[in-house]
């Protein structure tokens, strides 16, 4: 048995969760995973579980209470940091005999850096996409910073509130819960503080509003890429929060393609981006944006096969991020509680989670060419919502693609071919042009025929023609 198989999350190591066979005498080795997870958003940590195939290694319950034991004893000893921490046993039976995996959960630490004592010296690790490591002089300075500042729109200002300079906020309001601003309710988001002046997250939601740092541009795109110098179209705005969500709704919901699918006895219509998604993409990148970054702006740029909204900052607490497809699965902590309580009370956010759910149930009947997902990189996030009315969809990044064994690999196309078939068929011609090869036998015999061999790629014949598709068993999304 397998660890996917008593816990159906779990897909591969990644940034937030680890295996164990045991936990041994040398704590070093697995206190650092504790210490990176703590530091770097939380994590899991399985006891009893093969790390090189992730097979169950279990314990009986005597065994595995020491194990317990000896996690607690070490972590108090050796981390300087109080750490908020749950353990739960998963069981399952081998030959008649109740076994049990460790699973313990890290919490994210909210007074950062967690410093793990090492043969009397203070380290400081942080975990990356599937390993550990210690934290550079950058990382150390931005959990230091991060945890002592004050966040954008807690911070309070000079304007004295009154309620009618939110016209827009209370329309946005009344067209979402058919009720109007209240003031009383206002101040016990709070809105404004006890002085009865506005803080910075609700200022930016005022009629007169004209901070530099909401600035959003979009802009239209012809092909997949900002590579060619043509835009087809592009405006820019500069407002508050509720005139930047219909900014940016109008600028899509004018410009996408709209499309039909036959059925027995008509039609069904499709929009490019369903409206619900396209709402909570929008709401979230204004919710999350990171309001400190002086001369940044939100990007909307719509490709030929997709839409990608790009906000300033990382998602908060999480650093970078590969491209993510299991949104409902994915928590982020919010940069911007006030300006989130704001978006609540209109019934326009969820009092807790981030709206990822709604985005991947208007695109629970697409493909994986049409999945949208997620990625954090250079101070940026982006979310991105595939054109349901671009057959081909959106070809699957490479780093996003996990095979079994990387070894058995003997080409340097060989993880580009497999994320163009993933999830599609595609003939040898197709292959051939995506991968800048001409439609030779040693294409199809040596390096198409060796993924075959190795069962990274099916082969299918449909009528006459042959396609290739990923096999999902071997190979699968990180």
């Amino acid at each position: 048995m397998f660890l996917k198989d008593i816990y159906p999350f779990f897909k591969i190591e990644d940034k937030t969760i680890e295996c164990k066979l045991r936990l041994n005498d040398d704590s070093f080795s697995w206190l650092k995973t504790v210490a990176g997870f703590a530091n770097s958003g939380g994590g899991v940590l399985f006891v009893g579980v093969k790390p090189d195939d992730f097979s169950l290694a279990g314990m009986d319950l005597s065994t595995a209470d020491k194990q317990k034991q000896l996690f607690y004893q070490n972590v108090k000893n050796r981390i300087q940091a109080d750490l908020h921490i749950s353990t739960d046993l998963l069981s399952y039976a081998d030959s008649g005999h109740d076994l049990y995996v460790l699973k313990i959960n890290v919490e994210e630490s909210d007074k950062k850096p967690v410093i793990l004592m090492h043969q009397g010296f203070p380290m400081v690790f942080v975990r990356n996409d599937g390993f550990t490591s210690p934290a550079t002089q950058e990382e150390l300075v931005f959990m230091s910073t991060r945890h002592e500042q004050t966040h954008f729109d807690e911070m309070t200002t000079d304007i004295p509130f009154s309620i009618d300079d939110f016209h827009d906020l209370d329309a946005f309001r009344f067209s979402r819960t058919n009720q109007h601003l209240n003031a009383k309710e206002l101040e016990s988001l709070p809105f404004f503080d006890k002085d009865g002046k506005l803080y910075r997250g609700s200022s930016l939601f005022s009629d007169s509003c004209d901070e530099a740092n909401t600035k959003i541009v979009c802009s239209v795109y012809p092909g997949f890429t900002r590579g060619s110098d043509l835009v087809i179209a592009s405006n820019s705005f500069v407002g508050n929060l509720v005139q930047g969500y219909e900014f940016m709704n109008e600028f899509v919901r004018t410009r996408m393609n709209r499309g039909f699918l036959k059925t027995g006895d008509g039609r069904i219509d499709v929009d490019a981006y369903p409206e619900r998604a396209l709402f909570e993409a929008i709401i979230n990148s204004l919710a999350h944006r990171d309001y400190f970054i002086p001369g940044s702006q939100i990007s909307l740029d719509m490709f030929k096969d997709r839409l990608v909204i790009t906000s300033p900052g990382s998602y908060y607490q999480s650093g970078p991020l590969k491209p993510t497809y299991d949104l409902a699965g994915f928590a982020s902590r919010r940069r911007n509680e006030y300006i989130c309580r704001i978006f609540c009370y209109c019934k326009a956010m969820e009092a807790k989670g981030t709206g990822f759910e709604r985005i991947v149930s208007d695109y629970a009947s697409a493909d994986e060419r049409h999945k949208p997902f997620i990625y954090s990189k250079n101070s940026l996030f982006s979310i991105v919502l595939p054109d349901l009315t671009y057959a081909a969809g959106v070809s699957i990044e490479t780093d996003s693609i996990s095979v079994l064994s990387e070894n058995l690999l003997t080409s340097k196309y060989d993880l580009e071919i497999l994320s163009y078939c993933y999830g599609a068929n595609r003939d040898v011609k197709d292959i051939a042009k995506h991968i800048g090869l001409t439609n030779s036998s040693y294409l199809r015999n040596v390096i198409i025929g060796n993924l075959i061999k190795i069962g990274y790629l099916d082969s299918i014949k449909i009528g006459n023609a042959q396609f290739f598709s990923s096999n999902k068993e071997k190979v699968t999304l990180k």
